[in-house]
């Protein structure tokens, strides 16, 4: 009897070892479904934005630009007013603040400001150019400076927004 016993305990494992492994197996099943669907799903989320050559054209130029050696001219010519920018890349207030800068650029360069003086607006990468922030006492990012012709240097406090800038250098008249 004892060795009867012992085929039935064996039975019993290998039913217990049965039922473990098909457990086991179900669970690695609905983890394989799992990690499928996830996969489908985010695939089908990508959104692929139409891409405009001329967006892709700015992007490059921006680029070039920012990776060469050209320093910014931040000396204003009689009657003129510059109005800069001091940035880092690092900085993420920079970083949302640039496209209104660069807005402000295509729409204000070149008009009349409240002064009446014509504006220049210019960027400077303060990392690409630490002495230029120093001789500008800049201590902070982003920092917009207006430099005008007799030397005179006015820190822009107001919004970081395009509507900002426009308000605070154009008049509405």
């Amino acid at each position: 009897m004892a060795s009867n016993n012992n085929s039935k305990s064996v039975m019993n494992m290998s039913k217990k070892q049965q039922q473990w492994a098909m457990l086991v197996f179900a669970g690695l099943v609905l983890v394989l479904i799992v990690a499928l669907y996830y996969m489908r799903k985010n695939r089908s989320n990508e959104n692929f934005e139409a891409v405009d050559d001329n967006d892709v054209q700015r992007q490059m130029s921006d680029k070039l630009i920012s990776s060469t050696s050209v320093k910014p001219n931040l000396t204003p010519a009689k009657g003129e007013c510059v109005v800069a920018l001091f940035y880092a890349d690092w900085c993420p207030h920079c970083v949302n603040f640039k496209p209104h800068f660069k807005k402000a650029m295509s729409s204000l360069n070149g008009k009349t400001g409240k002064d009446g003086k014509k504006m220049r607006l210019e960027m400077v990468d303060c990392d690409a150019d630490k002495n230029i922030s120093k001789k500008y006492d800049v201590s902070g990012y982003p920092t917009v400076k207006l430099i005008n012709d007799d030397g005179q240097q006015v820190e822009y406090g107001g919004e970081r927004t395009y509507e900002g800038l426009r308000k605070y250098l154009v008049s509405d008249n």
